[in-house]
């Protein structure tokens, strides 16, 4: 049995010594091809900045500009309202209300009422220098009472109403509402005031070159006050303007109701204010707006 066991110890070793010689063995290359695919050479280094055009830096700013028009116009809204109803006592007892034809006859009755009024109000206008006069409403609605001692409501007459707007020059504004209070009219409905079209587009591109100029003031403030240092120290700093949008708007105050006034109220138009602050509107100015966005690059410096 010993020499049996002996003889395996020896061949299992002879095994392990020829499996060691074969993995230390060097590997044969492979033979050349034709049609293996080449290997690319590395890529170069990336060059280093070779001038200053190389350092470009963005900067974003915003410029804006306020310019104060002249109103000499006024748009004017006035109104013509009549009222007819049947006279009836509340308190008779029964109540009485108005019959259909009572009722008919009092619809027809403030309509052409009102129909005369407004036709004198347009003859006085069209005396006038008034332009844009149209008629921008037209009603006729029942008017009722509330009767206690039947605990309902009747209706007794109708109300008749137009409106009539136009525009004139803020001039001639308080002589004019009062000619046609005379003409007519039974009331103001509104009043406002607004620049010449030719004078907001002035200054509106006035606004536009105020916004355009601060934003490039600001974009060279604003690349002085870099903590920067020059790569290219002959050449200085460049600022290149890439890029600009400008947007406008205009503000006037809003119109004014006119409850139940007097002609005395009407006789002259709404004062112009002296102080032309840019700051705030006023009844006698419209405010035209524009706001500057520029993007520029900067060119030839690095941040420190």
């Amino acid at each position: 049995m010993r020499s049996i066991a002996f003889a395996f110890a020896v061949l299992a070793i002879t095994s392990s010594c020829a499996f060691a010689q074969d993995i230390a063995a060097p590997i044969p290359a492979a033979p050349a091809s034709s049609s293996s695919i080449p290997i690319p050479p590395p890529l170069p280094p990336i060059p280093a900045c070779p001038s200053a055009a190389c350092a470009v830096h963005p900067i974003v700013v915003s410029g804006d500009g306020q310019v104060q028009v002249p109103n000499t116009l006024t748009d004017a809204s006035v109104a013509v309202s009549v009222t007819y109803s049947v006279k009836s006592d509340i308190n008779a007892d029964p109540y009485v209300p108005p019959t259909p034809a009572e009722l008919d006859a009092q619809a027809k009755s403030a309509y052409a009422d009102a129909t005369k009024r407004t036709a004198s109000v347009l003859k006085a206008l069209g005396n006038t220098e008034a332009i844009r006069v149209q008629t921008t409403s037209v009603s006729l609605q029942q008017t009722y009472i509330w009767v206690p001692s039947q605990n309902q409501q009747f209706a007794v007459g109708y109300i008749a109403s137009t409106s009539v707007s136009f525009r004139i020059a803020s001039a001639a504004q308080g002589t004019l509402l009062a000619d046609l209070i005379s003409a007519g009219a039974t009331g103001i409905n509104s009043v406002s005031h607004t620049a010449e079209d030719s004078a907001l587009e002035s200054g509106k591109q006035k606004a536009i070159a105020q916004a355009t100029s601060r934003a490039v003031a600001r974009a060279k403030v604003a690349a002085r006050a870099l903590s920067i240092s020059s790569i290219s120290p002959a050449s200085g700093p460049a600022l290149e303007f890439r890029s600009l949008s400008v947007s406008t708007g205009s503000s006037a105050p809003p119109p004014v109701p006119q409850r139940a006034l007097g002609v005395a109220a009407l006789e002259s138009p709404s004062p112009v204010p002296s102080d032309d602050s840019a700051s705030s509107d006023s009844p006698g100015q419209t405010t035209v707006r524009a706001a500057a966005t520029l993007t520029a690059n900067l060119v030839g410096y690095n941040l420190l």
